[in-house]
């Protein structure tokens, strides 16, 4: 008789079969369009998780019958969230569990995992990695949430390099994750 528990850990949990390389994403993605679907794309770092996150996923999940989440690198958290000069260290969660907590919403689709751009594609600049990203992709709709995303325009930019329609939404989260960061520091320096 076979054992039940070795085939249940076999499995992957359900969240990550969502988590995908920049080349079976975009092979998915090329089957979901040929379907008719309509494939929406969001990105960040998605550190330390809230509802602001929320607010703003399930907005850009209204926007597109496929929502296809990116999560950044845990080079480009320590390079554009951190600031180590105030003690600021980020990301908090490494990119695997940042993955597998964004994979778990039921309204994201499919979660890509961002590269760092060296590695790969010859460039330092993540910005010309998320042009390739786009650019492979061809997600219908770029979604940007303007109070919280400073970059807006070059996201315009590329939606516009793509012929994606570009969806902006001004959700004020009622936290950040910074915030959150700093409030955790605090109180551990109080400790």
């Amino acid at each position: 008789m076979e054992n039940p528990k070795a085939t249940v850990e076999q499995s992957p949990p359900k969240g990550d079969r969502k988590i995908m390389n920049l080349d079976t994403l975009a092979a998915r993605v090329k089957e979901l369009k040929e379907l008719g679907k309509v494939i929406g794309y969001i990105e960040g770092v998605w550190d330390i998780y809230h509802d602001g996150y929320v607010d703003f996923i399930e907005f850009a999940k209204s926007q597109c019958d496929v929502l296809v989440v990116l999560v950044a690198s845990d080079d480009y958290a320590k390079t554009n969230k951190g600031n180590l000069e105030k003690g600021d260290v980020r990301p908090i969660f490494n990119q695997k569990r940042r993955c597998r907590v964004i994979a778990k919403n039921e309204d994201v689709s499919l979660v890509l995992e961002g590269e760092n751009p060296p590695a790969k594609f010859g460039t330092e600049k993540y910005e010309d990695y998320m042009r390739f990203v786009t650019q492979t992709i061809k997600p219908d709709k770029i979604i940007v949430n303007t109070i919280t995303d400073a970059g807006t325009e070059i996201k315009r930019a590329r939606a516009t390099a793509i012929d994606a329609e570009f969806v902006t939404c001004e959700i004020e989260p009622p936290t950040s994750t910074s915030k959150i960061a700093n409030d955790l520091m605090r109180l551990d320096n109080t400790l």
